[in-house]
């Protein structure tokens, strides 16, 4: 039986006679198919061809697979756990972190406000405050405490009201509404809450989720910067004052401008608080320039402001904090 295998000779015309059939089926297609048949089902090495799962029926790509593969490697590579875990030992370290749990504050940024509030007098009671981008509530918390009742006496004097696209956990005596500022509805929302009341300060916390395009970052918080302004401008009080976040880099200086023209004094500030890494920084303006109605700032200048006095501008880091 195997001799007459042997003499079998492959029914490939450019087979000669006499050949083994093993060295024949190289060449015989029915053999070759075959062949590929047993090929096709190991997976193939970087030929990027589809393969058929068994499984369920899917195609896949041995391409996507090894992009997949290759996602799964970098999330987990010994580079990227090495930074994760430098940033949680930095974060647990941070004395303002470790401050902002002893006091009760929901986040080290608290920390910022009172340096701020310090050097430049911002929080009074009796005020109406408007906390823009308030989530998770630490801003809210340093204001309340500003505006709380002196002795045993409950409650504040003045109002609190707080928004942010994220919900937030109650502050006592913080209104607060869940909403994207950008968007009409919200805003009519909390015009509606201030029922025409004037607002004495406008803080801003707001930043946006960063791409890393330094362009598209740059559009996104001179529009943050801009909303905050243009609240302003509608609802200070002639006295009234705007505090924002904002990050040096590209557009800083088209938001400094902005501030340069609607209000009356600029400041820049840079706490302790904010890391000296972080291109962080906030900038203060009071005293609104704005016509009213009959053509006339509310600080007492033209509404064309020809001839106007400009604006202060100051920097600097505030002092320490507490």
């Amino acid at each position: 039986m195997v001799g007459s295998t042997r003499e079998k000779v492959c029914e490939n015309p450019g087979t000669k006679p006499g050949q083994a059939a093993e060295n024949a089926c190289r060449n015989c297609g029915e053999t070759k198919g075959r062949r590929v048949e047993k090929r096709g089902k190991r997976p193939g090495k970087g030929t990027g061809q589809a393969r058929e799962n068994t499984a369920d029926g899917a195609v896949t790509s041995d391409r996507s697979r090894g992009q997949g593969d290759a996602r799964k490697k970098a999330a987990s590579s010994p580079r990227r756990n090495r930074t994760n875990r430098a940033w949680v030992a930095r974060h647990l370290h941070d004395p303002y972190v470790q401050l902002a749990r002893k006091h009760g504050y929901r986040s080290r940024a608290a920390f910022k406000l009172v340096e701020i509030d310090r050097r430049d007098s911002l929080l009074r009671r009796g005020m109406v405050i408007v906390d823009l981008g308030s989530a998770p509530g630490a801003w809210s918390q340093v204001v309340r405490e500003r505006l709380a009742r002196p002795g045993a006496a409950s409650g504040i004097d003045g109002r609190i009201l707080a928004v942010d696209l994220l919900p937030m956990e109650p502050v006592p005596d913080v209104e607060f509404l869940q909403g994207d500022i950008r968007e009409t509805e919200t805003l009519d929302k909390l015009e509606a809450a201030l029922a025409g009341a004037p607002v004495d300060l406008v803080i801003s916390d707001m930043a946006p989720n960063l791409s890393g395009i330094a362009a598209a970052d740059a559009a996104r918080m001179s529009d943050l910067a801009d909303l905050a302004i243009d609240f302003a401008l509608c609802h200070l009080k002639g006295d009234g004052a705007l505090l924002v976040k904002c990050f040096h880099g590209s557009g800083y200086s088209q938001i400094v401008e902005a501030f340069r023209r609607h209000f009356g004094q600029v400041f820049v500030r840079k706490p302790e608080a904010s890391r000296s890494a972080s291109a962080e920084t906030y900038l203060l303006g009071r005293r609104p320039r704005r016509p009213s109605v009959g053509g006339e700032d509310r600080d007492g200048g033209s509404g064309s402001r020809k001839g106007a006095r400009g604006p202060t501008v100051s920097s600097g880091r505030t002092s320490s904090s507490a």
